[in-house]
């Protein structure tokens, strides 16, 4: 968020390995801020490429948690994978 409801688009590498179709917030790593949990669930509900869908399921991981961490007033998102 670069001001109040302005933000800046970004990525990262580990975002495909999964169908991210479920997320929730808590303070996951238990430092007063909030992190964000992913969900992939690799049964596709449009059509897929079936490359993608074999790469989901072989590779992916089920839960990603992007940790919030705070740097000089801005908001820096670590990951961590769980298969």
């Amino acid at each position: 968020q670069t001001d109040f409801l302005k933000f800046t688009a970004a990525t990262f590498p580990q975002s495909q390995l999964g169908h991210w179709f479920t997320f929730e917030t808590a303070d996951y790593d238990q430092d007063k801020d909030e992190d964000v949990i992913l969900g992939s669930f690799t049964k596709p509900l449009s059509p897929v490429p079936p490359a993608l869908i074999q790469k989901w399921g072989s590779s992916g991981p089920s839960i990603l948690v992007l940790q919030n961490k705070k740097n000089n007033s801005r908001q820096i998102f670590t990951h961590s994978s769980f298969k």
